[in-house]
């Protein structure tokens, strides 16, 4: 499934709450911003992780979430107008778009080619 706005911020933040993924200051080569497209995943990999090691939490794309923007609905029957994205993308520049706190919306019909999604594994 997709995450939720929540589970996706822990993810982001661990359990200090940084500011980025990797720490509090804004560092361009640890993730991907600013440039002319999407990189492997792993591009990244060591220099901006999560504290919990989630890789590509920040720019290359932004991310779907479950979670309506107004509302905070996380059902799938949800006919949301607005659901929420994080993480920044390829495309920003300004360090604001990279916290793991931003969240933006945007119409779950629409695509555009920097937003993408991941998905979460609930364990049973």
């Amino acid at each position: 499934a997709l995450p939720t706005e929540a589970q996706w911020q822990r993810a982001a933040q661990g359990k200090h709450n940084y500011i980025y993924p990797w720490g509090d200051i804004f560092e361009p080569t640890r993730c991907n911003c600013n440039s002319d497209g999407t990189t492997p995943v792993t591009r990244y990999e060591g220099s901006g992780d999560s504290p919990f090691g989630v890789v590509d939490m920040c720019g290359n794309v932004w991310e779907w979430c479950l979670t309506d923007y107004q509302t905070g609905d996380e059902s799938l029957e949800c006919l949301s107008k607005g659901r929420v994205r994080r993480g920044g993308s390829w495309v920003n520049r300004d360090a604001d778009s990279f916290r793991a706190a931003k969240r933006d919306d945007m119409r779950p019909d629409f695509g555009l080619e920097f937003i993408g999604f991941r998905i979460v594994r609930n364990e049973s």
